[in-house]
């Protein structure tokens, strides 16, 4: 069997009908295709919509219903129950365009079997739903092939995982598996150990995979325990950087430049926390002591960044201006494209 898709399934069933419809409809031949739903602990009609997909394709889609503990642990599940030789992990709100799996198939796969291929994705917020027209072009060719060594030590690195196939063999070599009780970045962090493990990879630029970026999805919501929830999060990530950049010379440029990227949604959740003066002076000391602080690359936000926890004295104004002003009124006219 060539594919695996595994999708975690919590309280989605609005969306299921588009993203589970893109993945079964897609035309890999009989038998090189199954569909992982991991129904973890729904409470709506997810649970029994999933039954009904795999009632109507027998061979095609299985569900393994599990208490609920995070898409990490359900993405880890259906890692554990896959039989494919690559393992896609897609999101239950998300979708692929028609004929994707095929083309992969037939056009990056020619001969060789990395261990990631990678495509490219839209992501449809607000400002891009307004601008985009959906045209399923799937043509493209090959950016990047070599080692992921290579790529991280250049300032690249994989973001998301649902971007790309994984070779499952060596997923379960490496021991790798989605940190849990990660609520976001599990996806940076994940694939910072996977890079580290050195795999082959190659990496296209046929844009395959949709995003989709609602209102009320897990990194819209802006609750302060969320955002707390998230802060941590983030900490584990950069401590995972930090402590590869000192083991690995090669590692140092990327390591910045992955941080760069990362601490802008970063700082935007540390002001939307409801941290006092003194939890943010703590947070920084945490911060300072892997070396995180300063932010080493060079740029607007990166400036912005520093600027305010060299002056946490004035960080209850910086939360206040971003929570009354930022968000209402500039975050909704900014894509995350």
């Amino acid at each position: 069997m060539l594919l695996s898709t595994v999708i975690p399934v919590y309280n989605a069933a609005p969306y299921l009908a588009k993203s589970i419809g893109s993945i079964i409809t897609q035309d890999l031949p009989d038998g090189e295709h199954e569909v992982l739903l991991v129904d973890d602990g729904s409470t709506d009609s997810s649970a029994g919509i999933c039954d009904e997909y795999a009632r109507r394709y027998p061979g095609l889609v299985r569900v393994i219903h599990k208490p609920n503990g995070g898409v990490a642990s359900a993405r880890n599940a259906g890692l554990k129950a896959a039989q494919g030789r690559y393992v896609h992990f897609m999101d239950s709100d998300d979708w692929i365009i028609p004929g994707s799996y095929n083309y992969v198939r037939e056009h990056y796969l020619d001969g060789v079997e990395p261990d990631y291929l990678g495509f490219w994705s839209v992501t449809l917020d607000s400002v891009m739903r307004r601008k985009w027209k959906e045209e399923s072009r799937l043509d493209g060719e090959v950016i990047y092939d070599g080692r992921a060594h290579d790529y991280y030590a250049s300032g690249k690195f994989l973001p998301f995982s649902t971007i790309g196939w994984y070779r499952r063999s060596f997923l379960l070599d490496k021991q790798l598996e989605f940190r849990e009780g990660m609520i976001i970045s599990e996806d940076t962090l994940f694939n910072l150990n996977f890079a580290m493990a050195n795999p082959v990879i190659r990496l296209t630029n046929s844009v395959l995979y949709r995003y989709e970026m609602r209102d009320g999805s897990a990194i819209n919501q802006r609750s302060e325990a969320k955002m707390r929830k998230s802060v941590e999060c983030y900490e584990i990530l950069f401590s995972s950087v930090m402590n590869h950049r000192g083991t690995h010379a090669w590692f140092e440029d990327g390591a910045d430049m992955l941080v760069s990227n990362q601490i802008v949604p970063f700082m935007s959740r540390v002001l939307s926390a409801g941290y006092s003066a003194a939890e943010f002076k703590a947070l920084r000391s945490r911060l300072e002591a892997i070396s995180l602080l300063p932010v080493k690359v060079s740029g607007r936000m990166s400036r912005v960044v520093n600027h305010i926890f060299a002056h946490s004295s004035l960080f209850p104004v910086y939360t206040m201006l971003y929570r009354r002003v930022f968000v209402p009124y500039v975050l909704p006219r900014l894509s995350r494209n």
